[in-house]
């Protein structure tokens, strides 16, 4: 009797988690075993399985832009500086290489 499984409070189980929020979900702890949305697990998920050659490349583009962005200023900031000379033009380089 111990082992058996009462079908009527599995489908009100099943209704209550059904009306859950996720964060209730995970708030209601591993028994309930509603918590595999973790983002964390996601990402481990993503960063084990896909191909190297993808990833690197996805993990790569906010670096690029990044970089695109500070030359891009750097050669705005250069142009307008030298307009002062060529003094301010080397104190700039120095500074910011």
């Amino acid at each position: 009797m111990g082992n058996t499984l009462d079908c009527g409070n599995k489908d009100k189980m099943l209704t209550s988690l059904l009306s859950l929020t996720e964060t209730e979900k995970c708030e209601a702890g591993p028994p309930m075993k509603v918590c595999d949305t973790d983002p964390c697990k996601t990402q481990h998920l993503k960063m084990t399985t896909q191909p190297i050659p993808g990833l690197v490349i996805r993990l790569a583009i906010p670096t690029v832009i990044s970089m695109l962005v500070t030359a891009l200023y750097n050669t705005a900031d250069t142009f307008f500086v030298s307009r002062l000379g060529t003094s301010a033009s080397g104190a700039v380089g120095m500074s910011f290489p």
